[in-house]
Order: C-alpha cells, then sequence, then structure tokens
C-alpha cells in the first residue's frame, strides 16, 4: 500500500535577527564572523508572547485539509517543555499542571475530533522524521485510518543561547499530512539510529560522531531498499554547517551539487524542521522532476540521526 506526504507548510520565530548582531548581543557562542563563513545569514527568534503552540497553529493553518478527515495528530517536540501547552506551571504541588498537554489543545482548536493524538518528545532534531514514520507505520498497520496531521514545533526557551552543535538556531515549526491519499511525495523508507551513551554529549562529542553516524544512517537504508547512495537524486539535509556536507558528500562517493541545503543562509537549524522547509523551498524551486528520489536526514541529540527516502510524485505547477 503507497502512503504519501504532503508539501510541508512551516512557520518561523517572528523577529528575524543577523547572526553577527547575535553574537554581539551574546546570544551565540561563536562569532559572527565564524558563523557567516559557516553558510548562517539570518535566524529566526520567537517573541517573547509566541509559543511553539503559536507557531505550530500558523503552521497547519496554511495546509488544506478537511478536520475530519483526520485520524490521526502526531505532534513531534524537540524539547520536552513545548509539549506542555503552558510556559510556565502555575501549580508546583499538583502534577496535572505539567500534563497540560499542546497536543490536546491543538486538537480542539483545529478541530479534530475523531483524531487521536500522539505525541512524540525523545527524538530530538529528529522528531519531524519521526512523526513522519509513525504516521506511516499507523496507516501501513491499521486498515480503517487515512489520514495523520503531523506537526514539529519547537521554540527555545527565553535566555538560552541560539547555537548548538556550531549551528544557528532558529525557533519554527512544520507542519505535513501523511495520508493515502495521493500526494506531492511517495513514502519510500525509512531508518532510524539511536546511541544512548551520548545523551550527555557535548557540542565537541556531538560532531565527532555526527558523520560516520550519518554515512552508517544512509548507507544501512540503501542496503535495505537495494541501492546506493549515489543512485539517490538528491539529499536534502538539516541546515548545518556548509563545510559538513563537503565532507560527506566524499564520504558517501555523492556530487556535491545533489545536496539541497536552500535555507541555511535565511533560516539557520530550526530544530527539526528545517529538513522540511528545505524539502519545501527545492519543490518550489523546480528542483525535482517526477519519479525522482529524495533523502531526508537529520540527526539529534539523544543520539539519533534518522533517514526517509521519498519518491516525487507531483512536480511544482
Amino acid at each position: 500500500m503507497s502512503i504519501y506526504l504532503s508539501l510541508p507548510s512551516i512557520a518561523l520565530g517572528s523577529e528575524e535577527r543577523p547572526v553577527v548582531e547575535s553574537a554581539a548581543a551574546g546570544r551565540l557562542m561563536t562569532s559572527g564572523e565564524d558563523l557567516e563563513r559557516a553558510g548562517f545569514s539570518v535566524h529566526h527568534v520567537a517573541s517573547a508572547t509566541q509559543s511553539a503552540y503559536d507557531l505550530a497553529i500558523e503552521a497547519v493553518s496554511q495546509l488544506h485539509f478537511h478536520p475530519e478527515t483526520v485520524d490521526l495528530l502526531i505532534h513531534a517536540v524537540s524539547i520536552p517543555e513545548n509539549a506542555r501547552h503552558a510556559m510556565e506551571p502555575t501549580n508546583r504541588i499538583d502534577v496535572k499542571t505539567y500534563m497540560d498537554y499542546a497536543g490536546s489543545h491543538l486538537q480542539t482548536a483545529l478541530g479534530l475530533r475523531k483524531a487521536a493524538l500522539l505525541g512524540l518528545t525523545e527524538q530530538a532534531c529528529t522528531g519531524a522524521l519521526g512523526m513522519i514514520r509513525i504516521a506511516h507505520g499507523l496507516l501501513q498497520a491499521e486498515e480503517h485510518l487515512e489520514s495523520a496531521l503531523c506537526i514539529a514545533a519547537d521554540r527555545f526557551p527565553d535566555g538560552t543561547t541560539y547555537e548548538q552543535g556550531y549551528n544557528v538556531i532558529s525557533d519554527g515549526a512544520a507542519a505535513c499530512l501523511v495520508h493515502k491519499a495521493e500526494d506531492a511525495f511517495r513514502i519510500r523508507a525509512f531508518h532510524h539510529i539511536t546511541n544512548g551513551a551520548l545523551v550527555k554529549a557535548d557540542d565537541d562529542e556531538t560532531v565527532g560522531t555526527y558523520f560516520s553516524q550519518t554515512v552508517r544512517c544512509i548507507e544501512e537504508l540503501c542496503a535495505r531498499e537495494g541501492c546506493t547512495p549515489a543512485s539517490i537524486d538528491w539529499i536534502i539535509p538539516q541546515n548545518t554547517n556548509s563545510s559538513a556536507w563537503i565532507i560527506l558528500a566524499r564520504l558517501l562517493g555523492i556530487s556535491q551539487d545533489r545536496i539541497l541545503q536552500p535555507t541555511t543562509a535565511s533560516t539557520g537549524h530550526a530544530i527539526s524542521a528545517d529538513c522540511l522547509i528545505n524539502l519545501r523551498h527545492a519543490h518550489e524551486q523546480g528542483c525535482f522532476k517526477a519519479g525522482d528520489t529524495v533523502l531526508l536526514t537529520m540527526a539529534g541529540y539523544g543520539a539519533n540521526w534518522q533517514a526517509l527516502l521519498l519518491e516525487v510524485v507531483r512536480e511544482a505547477s
């Protein structure tokens, strides 16, 4: 049975800030000049009144669907605090305060009366791919299910540094539909690696494992699908330091011009959303033709690596 992915919709923090300005203000750990050389230009920061929930609502508002057609709502967050609707608990004695789930509020606000909620909070930046994987598996397994709405949304808590693993962070959200009706992309395959021993790894330790585990994740997916990295038409990763994929392209034996990161300068690393942001931008720019294979890959703390293989069904009009 074929399962399809819609073109994602996106939302970013309302305040656009040059990385040089953010570095000078102490919001980044690396100098603005070094981050610009790494390919970053601006990033997006949520306003004081803009929550991850608000970003999720904004992203979903751009999708076209009827609420009654949605059987599943899958809500992924990288930062556990963002899984709650309230930013701060009002009663720290009563644990129900901590169970004011954002996903439940989203289900109500979006009118998804028959949708069952699944929350995903422990896959870090790979959560956006994880939610699509879960939706795909459930639609395959349960014949009566037709459609899932998937939302990944995060904002950094106030006062935190907008840099992780030498990458500039943006607050952001992405939403998409996974369903049995034909859509922009057909879902082909997934792969997921977790190395829990790295859960407390620092930035240097994270970078040290990023390359080998990313290659392993992609090569294992390809081996299972009977293809090679070189046979995939396009690879779309998260927005990392521009040097990273120069190295990874060599390790994978693929041409650098098949790596698509069209929003690194304008968006930075939007936690778990930027892989889907890049997919949307590449599609809108006419990069794909019908039948192309597209591999999305993400790495995240925990530590997790995930990859999603798609086939293009609909080209940009």
